[in-house]
């Protein structure tokens, strides 16, 4: 009612401020400019006006900011469905619009609704009237205020959809971008084809009404179309943040995917081998020929000293944020991962004074207390929340596009305002959205397999990797892993992420995935490693890609869960960085030094530049000689060489 109050006042003022045009100088065409406009003379009206329109907005920020934040605090994280309109003339990107469309139009009806219950709104009908009519309403001798009904109709009847080229202009390879957001939407519809479940609770509840409501108010009250702008775009930055944040874990880990930070172990490698204390069988060598003051040899000093040297060997390589440097982005990937530095980097610049994102990372996804006492369920039921949290942020973006067609930003008179700041938000979003969502799915993945448990293992391995013997089976490691994965896939394949095919199999994709970097990542940490050593790490290797194949997960859960429960077999995954990218690594350590050096020029984008330098240091620490290290030396300058270039 108070928005309606408004309107009224501002279509009145727009009429006055006709009046007073048209009696002072009818015939200047400079003075024929609607309050709505900018213009450089000053009125009195319009200040006060837009004041007043302003603080509206105001509340208005402050409320939809306020109850956003809320439901995302409390947020579960289960998908909830809107019905899919699929038709065979459309293309993705038409079916996905039509059925947000739609959804936003039930939204809008149900607001409308609960208006037309309450007191009759005051309406006047001269801010019903067009300038060149408003006379017509004197001459015929009508009262000109009267009570009426409140309107549903507040112009945001649904239209035929126009094409986001004409609303953009040319902005490069972002209708590919759009496409394929779209595209990734419509493959993660339900099995049976009749809906897309990816909203969340806040989504649907909060910013979907809240947009509605905002496009009211922008239409209403154009004076403040601005400050509606950033009103909009502070609402879905937090949505968008929020979730990024929940699944990267943490600012620092953030910082890290995004390239904002190198990965943590850059400190490490300008100091290397510095840090690095002699292999741990030297070490072990030196205790047990270290004799007490008696001339006996002290008790215990073997198994002491291994443990003190594996324990300061992880703490040096295994930083906290290995989940993160797992993660971190590659050469090969700069481009995407700027496109979502940029979107991030504005969204936290634009919410810094009003929301703290650090407050994020102590949410709890899961308060089930049962679960929080098995490890491998609690893990893997925060797996499915933050999936499904990230996928709901492809939703999200189509929403906001949704938004834009409804604030009639894609009629003809687009192109003068192409630089608008919604709409340059609108692109950003676009060109980014696909991106946060890999990055984050990542991260969600690595956090589910306990990433940085995974290279801490390899790492506390110690002497295992320098042993001259030959081993037949795999490291203890491999088998927990695997088991991880057995509850992992058991819960995700039995959990609402099940409803869709596409989303499950990109799921587990991710998963798989950052097993295979995890081991490589703990691998390229392995300084003092002997020939039976890397033949050891293709045996683990080996096995973990055997232990995670749809047949060996059956067997697994037939085993250890029973024959009682039906089991949904894993789809196949043919990934870029699985099984072969690692092995490709492992080998390349048997290779002679300049073909280590020719494959490094090759490949010096597929990989991080620690993986590489890994590559020329085998065997280095801190009490070589003086001419070994200074040959480890040369080598790692040249690497870093052909990486920079």
């Amino acid at each position: 009612q108070d928005l309606e109050s408004l309107s009224d006042i501002y279509k009145l003022c727009d009429q006055m401020n006709y009046l007073g045009r048209m009696f002072l100088c009818p015939e200047d065409a400079v003075y024929a400019i609607p309050l709505r406009e900018h213009s450089e003379i000053k009125c009195d009206l319009k200040e006060a006006l837009f004041r007043l329109s302003e603080a509206f907005v105001n509340g208005a920020h402050v409320e939809s900011m306020t109850e956003v934040g809320t439901m995302m605090a409390s947020e579960t994280w289960d998908l909830l469905p809107i019905p899919l309109h699929k038709e065979a003339e459309l293309d993705s990107s038409a079916t996905i619009q039509a059925s947000i469309h739609s959804f936003l139009s039930d939204v809008e009806t149900s607001l409308c609704t609960s208006i037309s219950t309450q007191a009759k709104v005051w309406h006047n009908i001269i801010a019903q009237c067009t300038e060149d009519s408003f006379h017509n309403v004197f001459a015929g001798g009508e009262n000109p205020f009267k009570c009426i009904e409140g309107d549903c109709n507040n112009g945001l009847a649904v239209e035929v959809i126009p094409s986001q080229s004409d609303a953009i202009g040319t902005f490069g390879d972002f209708e590919a971008y759009r496409h394929h957001l779209h595209d990734k939407v419509l493959s993660y519809a339900t099995n049976s084809g009749d809906e897309i479940a990816l909203a969340s609770k806040t989504a649907l509840n909060g910013l979907a009404r809240w947009s509605i409501r905002l496009v009211s108010i922008q239409i209403k009250l154009p004076l403040v179309s601005g400050q509606i702008s950033t009103v909009l775009c502070n609402l879905y930055d937090l949505y968008f943040l929020t979730v990024f944040r929940l699944c990267a874990g943490s600012s620092g880990g953030e910082a890290i995917i995004l390239g904002n930070n190198k990965r943590s172990d850059y400190g490490f490698q300008e100091r290397f081998p510095q840090d690095i204390s002699p292999p741990v069988p030297l070490l072990l060598s030196a205790t047990l020929n270290r004799t007490n003051s008696f001339g006996s040899r002290r008790r215990g000093a073997t198994s002491e000293i291994s443990r003190g040297g594996t324990s300061r060997l992880v703490n040096i390589l295994v930083s906290k944020y290995c989940d993160a440097d797992i993660n971190a982005p590659l050469k090969s990937e700069k481009d995407g991962i700027a496109r979502a530095r940029t979107f991030i980097r504005r969204g936290q610049a634009a919410l810094s004074k009003i929301v703290s994102l650090d407050q994020i990372e102590r949410w709890a996804l899961c308060n089930d207390e049962i679960s929080r006492k098995d490890e491998m369920l609690y893990t893997a039921k925060c797996t499915e929340k933050l999936i499904a949290a990230s996928s709901s942020c492809l939703f999200v973006a189509c929403l906001f596009e949704s938004c834009i067609h409804k604030m009639n930003l894609s009629s003809e008179d687009v192109t003068s305002r192409a630089h608008s700041p919604l709409l340059k938000y609108f692109k950003q979003m676009i060109e980014a959205i696909s991106v946060m969502h890999n990055l984050s799915s990542r991260m969600c993945a690595t956090r589910a397999i306990m990433g940085r448990r995974v290279v801490s293992n390899i790492v506390a391995l110690g002497q295992v990797w320098g042993e001259p013997k030959l081993k037949e089976h795999c490291n203890t490691y491999v088998d927990h892993l695997s088991d991880r994965y057995v509850t992992l896939w058991d819960h995700i394949s039995s959990s609402p992420l099940a409803i869709s095919d596409g989303l499950l199999q990109d799921t587990w994709k991710y998963i798989v995935e950052s097993g295979y970097l995890a081991l490589l990542e703990g691998f390229s940490k392995i300084y003092n490693c002997s020939t039976e050593g890397r033949a050891l790490m293709s045996i683990d290797l080996t096995t973990f890609a055997s232990s995670i194949s749809k047949r060996a997960l059956t067997e697994k859960f037939r085993e250890t869960i029973g024959s009682n429960r039906e089991f949904l077999a894993p789809p196949a995954i043919l990934d870029v960085r699985g099984k072969q990218y690692v092995d490709t690594y492992i080998k390349v350590f048997y290779f002679p030094n300049e073909d280590v050096l020719k494959w490094i020029l090759d490949n010096r984008e597929a990989y991080h530049l620690s993986h590489l330098l890994a590559l020329v240091s085998n065997g280095a620490h801190n009490q070589m000689p003086s001419a070994a290290l200074a040959r480890v030396h040369a080598q790692r300058r040249q690497v870093k060489t052909l990486k920079r270039n």
